[in-house]
């Protein structure tokens, strides 16, 4: 399973056609092998859009990218307005495979999405997986976690989640995942980037197959 992320700068005054913009993308649902797609604005950054879309393998989304991508984006009336855009693509490990729909949909219902992306070694790759995850996911506020490495660089992971709420991820950092813990299992990443937005239902697409 592939992950692409997107974030997007956006120029001043142009938030709502970026957003009408989106329309045109829902030509991702006749493409074979496509599952979903979310996004929104960042928390922080209110000219920053972010996406995140799923596909079932590399082969459907390297079909896309050589045959289909160009004449949507071309024709979008986003083009002309983006400033800056970074786009990176992860392998996904975490769920299971036959997890994904549902995954897609609960990313979907969910108030903020949060994106985590760290630098890790080996060592700190096999403690992140094996035990903050389960953790997490015992928590009780966060329901469904997407974790990938980054294709084009192997110490590059992104976790992805879903909240009810921004208050209720906040909440779960400071008092969920206690530095004792952390300190344990040895999981302070080289570097890390964190990511939230509100998803946007109307950004939401969700193909019915995955064929």
């Amino acid at each position: 399973m592939l992950l692409k992320r997107i974030s997007c700068q956006v120029g001043t005054g142009k938030k709502d056609i970026f957003s009408l913009g989106q329309a045109a993308w829902s030509q991702l649902n006749t493409i074979p092998g496509f599952v979903g797609q979310i996004g929104g604005w960042d928390t922080k950054d209110k000219h920053i859009a972010h996406l995140i879309s799923l596909w079932k393998d590399t082969e459907s989304y390297q079909y896309f990218m050589h045959n289909v991508h160009d004449e949507i984006y071309e024709n979008s009336p986003q083009a002309p307005f983006i400033q800056n855009i970074e786009v990176e693509t992860y392998a996904i490990s975490i769920p299971l495979p036959d997890a994904y729909e549902e995954t897609a949909d609960y990313l979907a219902k969910s108030s903020c999405i949060r994106m985590e992306r760290s630098q890790f070694n080996k060592l700190q790759r096999g403690d992140f997986t094996q035990m903050r995850i389960p953790w997490m996911l015992s928590a009780g506020k966060v329901g469904k976690v997407l974790f990938g490495e980054s294709y084009k660089e192997e110490s590059i992971f992104l976790t992805v989640t879903g909240w009810d709420s921004l208050e209720d991820e906040e909440w779960y950092q400071a008092n969920k995942f206690p530095g004792s813990f952390k300190a344990e299992v040895n999981m302070d990443a080289e570097q890390t980037e964190v990511f939230h937005f509100v998803a946007e239902k109307d950004w939401f697409l969700r193909k019915t197959s995955t064929s």
